[in-house]
């Protein structure tokens, strides 16, 4: 039941770093859900290189409400329920949250006017998306390079709600290399389950992967990208599973950046659906927007490898060839 797409790139929210420092995301899961007329965005990325060098941006859809670190263990929860099935069928077989530090940012250089504090690991400040003077001056200040990022953020300006919630991790409680980052958890006012797509039109690599969890009252729907439900797959026992889910979802988003419907259901008491996307990054022109519909059908994703199944293909081809032979005949 296990899920992995070790080929893949994974994009994030937004990382930044100094020009020789390497730290990449391999990974990123996204939970969202509407409370109380707010929207909640829960993230957790992967990603290799030093503590001090890494830099996250996230983009929020209205005023904060709150920021908070989490402990993550919902994503393993989430990940092991809603990740495709790999079936094998051969002839013997049948088919913790810490709360929120008030405090300054580290930096007393930066000595901006805007909200700022501690969560756990992290320190973050919030700008507003349009005064990209505020987010290359923090840049700047840790030693990153934000040319990439502010060469997007005019696409955001003419949008007067959206800030930029910048994020380090604190020397003080963790430095030195790390592989997984903290989870990070941001509630804003309004209603709009939007992922920041644009900065994945930046990404130096092949392709994006991006996983996102919708947590509501029904089955979830996109607006601003396609929607296909993955449905089952199959393959032969030679076939590597998760490559045949990967070429589903590439597919899927052949015509338009698009995302695959994996799973549906209940988990906890909670209806949670799982959609995935694999684009290239020059599809990213736009950004996807989450709704919760009023049905709720279960769904599912399964690969089932069999020993029969490319013999049957072949043999389906070879009689037709037979047939038509004879008629030509």
């Amino acid at each position: 039941m296990l899920f992995l797409l070790a080929r893949m790139a994974y994009p994030c929210a937004g990382l930044i770093h100094g020009g020789t420092a390497h730290v990449e995301s391999n990974t990123q899961h996204v939970i969202m859900s509407i409370n109380e007329g707010n929207t909640s965005s829960e993230y957790r990325i992967e990603y290799e290189g030093d503590s001090n060098d890494f830099g996250w941006i996230i983009p929020i859809y209205g005023a904060m409400v709150s920021i908070e670190e989490t402990d993550g263990e919902v994503f393993d929860r989430y990940e092991a329920i809603t990740a495709p099935a790999i079936i094998k069928n051969t002839a013997s077989q049948s088919s913790a949250c810490a709360s929120a530090e008030k405090g300054g940012f580290e930096s007393d250089s930066l000595n901006l006017d805007f909200i700022q504090g501690y969560t756990g690991t992290f320190e973050y400040v919030v700008v507003p998306a349009s005064d990209i003077e505020s987010f290359t001056t923090w840049g700047d200040v840790n030693g990153w390079n934000t040319t990439s990022v502010a060469s997007i953020l005019p696409q955001y300006n003419a949008q007067s709600e959206i800030s930029l919630v910048l994020l380090r991790i604190r020397q003080e409680l963790y430095a030195g290399e790390i592989t997984l980052s903290p989870s990070i958890r941001l509630e804003f006012e309004g209603n709009e389950m939007r992922y920041p797509a644009l900065l994945g039109s930046i990404s130096p690599e092949e392709e994006l992967h991006t996983v996102i969890y919708i947590r509501g009252e029904g089955n979830a729907t996109v607006s601003g990208w396609g929607q296909e439900e993955v449905g089952d797959l199959a393959g032969s026992l030679d076939d590597n599973g998760n490559e045949i889910f990967a070429q589903r979802l590439r597919d899927i988003s052949q015509a338009g950046a698009s995302f695959g419907t994996v799973f549906a259901g209940d988990i906890d008491g909670v209806w949670v659906t799982r959609l995935d996307s694999l684009v290239h990054p020059e599809q990213n022109t736009q950004e996807p927007i989450f709704q919760n519909g009023d049905q709720n059908e279960s769904i599912s994703t399964a690969v089932e490898l069999s020993e029969n199944s490319s013999a049957w293909i072949f043999g389906l081809g070879l009689l037709l060839g037979i047939l038509g032979i004879k008629k030509r005949r």
